[in-house]
């Protein structure tokens, strides 16, 4: 594959608002991935309805969260050594083709009425799998596609592409699930169809990219030739800013973004707005994640990423704080679009930092433990909370769990080593 040299002088540049745009294999990219996730987002919201409703069970949607990120803590940083040796490209189509066929499958098996929650959770074990893979390649793919300077705008509408779907990929999967009625399994089959079509909007233009630069290959100054895994680790441990950044998107995942897989049990039993109203629940959150990443892709160069993730973290936690207390469906429509916002604004700043700083053979590996923290403790936090419901409250479950993040933040800005890590971060 022919690579083109990037061109002189753009460093003296200054950054452009949306500049990634203007970037032709960036936003090749982009708009397939935004399909993609409304996709992925329309499928979360049917799976996670059809379970509940087939089980009666929050320890089910826990699980299933279980099922989710066991694979993305065991193998995203063996993703991240594929991602820093191999072809990313090639390694891309294979991922997308094989998260097709699994969504083929799941749509196979609830459109002949023969799916049990097993299915659901070996199909969600294998996903998993692929995205572990997946993930790595793609975040380390993207300071290849776009100039330096227009890096945090890369980033800020790569999380709008990822979570930012949720605008419009829950809504229209409520709807597909009101227009079924009771016909709940023929309504999820075809949302998981339309999940399967939509991989194809990021596996055809995969073809057509020619990255900038030729991705790094081989080994890292840091570390052993023998082991790149331990190498990739040996470096973020040896940094302290990384070991900060990490932590707090580690926290903020585990006890802050894990709300989204209890979102079926305040639809039902809290709030009572049915498979249509929880399609919409998830919309206002992905309507805050894309306001926020637009934003920050417009104007993030400009503002202060300490100060970001700092307010991103309170945000999150005051946000969840009030949804978990809240019996209105539109406060909660609100209070979930803050808690969309505040979450970007963590995870794009973080994101960018890392990019910016980590060598470039080294950046799928500590990508890749991002990606772990990001994805990975997400569904651990859901099966924290959903274990915690089966006792108490869920609305109570749901607020201990986000204190951790006050708890973290307050721990990290009282301890005098790690606050210099702080001062360190632009």
């Amino acid at each position: 594959m022919a690579v083109r040299s990037p061109p002189a002088a753009v460093a003296s540049e200054p950054p452009r608002r949306f500049g990634a745009l203007a970037s032709r294999d960036f936003t090749l990219l982009w708009c397939g991935l935004l399909v993609s996730n409304a996709g992925t987002w329309m499928q979360n919201v049917a799976q996670g309805w059809v379970i509940y409703n087939i089980t009666n069970d929050p320890v089910a949607l826990g699980a299933m969260g279980l099922a989710f990120g066991a694979p993305m803590v065991l193998f995203p940083l063996f993703g991240g050594v594929v991602a820093d040796r191999f072809d990313r490209l090639t390694l891309l189509k294979l991922t997308q083709t094989s998260s097709l066929l699994l969504a083929v499958v799941l749509a196979a098996l609830t459109w002949l009425g023969i799916v049990q929650f097993w299915h659901f959770f070996v199909l969600a074990l294998l996903a998993s799998t692929v995205l572990a893979f997946d993930n790595p390649a793609r975040q380390a793919l993207i300071p290849d596609l776009v100039p330096r300077e227009d890096l945090m705008s890369a980033i800020s509408l790569n999380s709008v592409s990822f979570t930012g779907a949720q605008l419009v990929g829950p809504a229209l999967a409520g709807l597909i699930l009101a227009a079924f009625g009771s016909d709940m399994l023929h309504a999820g089959a075809t949302v998981f169809l339309v999940n399967a079509i939509s991989f194809l909007a990021v596996l055809v233009p995969l073809f057509f990219i020619e990255p900038r630069h030729a991705a790094p290959r081989g080994m890292p100054q840091h570390g052993s030739q023998d082991n790149p895994l331990l190498g990739g680790l040996r470096y973020v441990r040896s940094q302290p800013q990384l070991m900060l950044l990490i932590g707090t998107v580690a926290v903020a995942s585990m006890f802050g973004r894990s709300f989204t897989y209890l979102l079926p049990i305040f639809a039902r039993d809290v709030l009572a707005v049915g498979g249509e109203g929880l399609g919409w629940l998830n919309t206002a959150a992905g309507a805050g994640t894309i306001l926020a990443g637009l934003y920050l892709a417009g104007r993030g160069h400009d503002l202060s990423r300490r100060a970001l993730i700092v307010g991103g973290v309170v945000g999150l936690t005051a946000a969840i704080y009030g949804f978990a207390l809240s019996h209105s469906y539109w406060l909660s429509l609100a209070l979930l679009g803050i808690a969309g916002a505040a979450s970007t604004a963590i995870t794009a700043s973080v994101a960018t930092q890392i990019q910016t700083t980590v060598p470039g053979q080294l950046r799928g590996r500590v990508m890749s433990l991002n990606t772990l923290c990001l994805i990975g403790l997400n569904p651990i936090g859901s099966a924290i909370s959903a274990s915690l419901a089966k006792v108490v409250p869920i609305q109570t479950a749901l607020a201990v769990t986000a204190s951790a993040m006050l708890l973290y933040l307050l721990a990290t800005l009282r301890t005098t080593r790690v606050r210099r890590a702080w001062e360190a971060v632009p």
